[in-house]
């Protein structure tokens, strides 16, 4: 019973804090490959279409590499109102009525016949069009609720009308002039706002920090609840653990002796529920989907891929794990094993 509940004190601050920078991590590789430059055009404070030709005149700035429209939308499915998102690729090479979506929209979409996906158009139309596969990609983050589709397919769907597009991405030359640049993209287009790719990593910095904020609850909370039931055993000894120790000193057991043992069964206790805790932990993260913390941590919909996060494991975290749990059990055991085994043995015998 004491090694499972052991083993349970550091299972769940471990899950937490293995899901919470392996999520990070998988977030921090998908805005690696995000532009440099994302440019929105805001009207009366919301984000409007931007006109095509804003891109060939972001091509007069020294510095840009390239910039190019991006037709991408939100479609919520009347019938489960789940929120998908609809893009264009630039490399789109299937028909007008072929798609190809991600997992979670195979999943979850309601309206299927066959392989056909039902959609509504923005004039109420329904539209049938073809899935052809299915996306593949090492990040869930970024398709499962996607569906790509040709531009004719989309403006139908989304009401995009044509020389208009959702945005522009620009990449740059040098890194270190995205500021300069982003100052004089606002000079050329005055009502656009560039978006840098630092201010996403930044955000999203700030959204994980805040779910993160809640594996460190649960790590004190347990960490908390665990020093509680390591000071008790340091109070005190139990009348049977008492009358052991008394056994062994009448049989001729020095005090060294006896703290050295029970420093070593203390030891292995402590590193049996550890390596079982950290071991489950790792079992219920990156093999299971941490189905006891991904509701979260993730704060996702229903749409939120399954998937197998990357073992991320942080060699400080462990060793913060190992440092807050082994080394204040051991010594809560050690302790009131020094206090008995200086008493005489028939004290301690009589204990019982």
């Amino acid at each position: 019973m004491l090694l499972a509940t052991y083993t349970i004190v550091i299972f769940i601050p471990a899950s937490a804090v293995f899901f919470a920078a392996a999520l990070q991590d998988e977030a921090n590789a998908l805005l690696d490959g995000a532009p440099d430059i994302t440019i929105q055009r805001i009207i009366a404070g919301r984000q409007v279409f931007v006109p095509v030709d804003y891109a060939d005149r972001l091509h007069a700035i020294r510095g840009i590499r390239s910039a190019r429209t991006r037709l991408w939308a939100y479609y919520v499915n009347p019938v489960n109102g789940s929120r998908y998102t609809i893009m264009v690729p630039p490399d789109f090479s299937y028909a007008d009525d072929e798609i190809v979506v991600g997992e979670g929209v195979m999943r979850t979409w309601d309206a299927i016949e066959g392989r056909r996906l039902f959609f509504t158009a923005h004039d109420r139309s329904g539209i049938l069009l073809n899935v052809v596969t299915t996306l593949e990609t090492d990040t869930g983050l970024v398709s499962s609720d996607l569906i790509l589709m040709s531009e004719s397919s989309f403006r139908r769907v989304s009401g995009l009308p044509p020389g208009f597009a959702a945005d522009i991405v620009v990449t740059v030359r040098n890194i270190r002039e995205v500021p300069t640049i982003a100052a004089k993209i606002t000079h050329i287009l005055p009502e656009t706002v560039p978006i840098l790719k630092t201010d996403l990593l930044q955000t999203y910095q700030a959204a994980f920090d805040r779910r993160s904020g809640i594996a460190v609850v649960l790590f004190f909370g347990t960490l908390l609840a665990f020093l509680v039931f390591a000071g008790d055993r340091a109070l005190a000894m139990s009348g049977e653990e008492i009358y052991e120790i008394g056994v062994l000193k009448a049989l001729g057991w020095d005090t060294s002796d006896i703290l050295s043992m029970k420093f070593w069964e203390s030891a292995v206790m402590s590193l049996t529920a550890f390596t079982a805790g950290i071991v489950s932990a790792y079992l219920h993260t990156f093999q299971m989907s941490a189905p006891l913390f991904a509701g979260i941590l993730k704060g996702w919909s229903v749409l939120y891929p399954r998937f197998d996060l990357p073992p991320k494991i942080d060699a400080g975290d462990v060793s913060l794990l190992f440092l807050m749990s082994v080394v204040p059990y051991t010594l809560a055991t050690v302790i009131p094993a020094w206090r008995t085994a200086t008493l005489p043995p028939d004290e301690a015998l009589r204990s019982r």
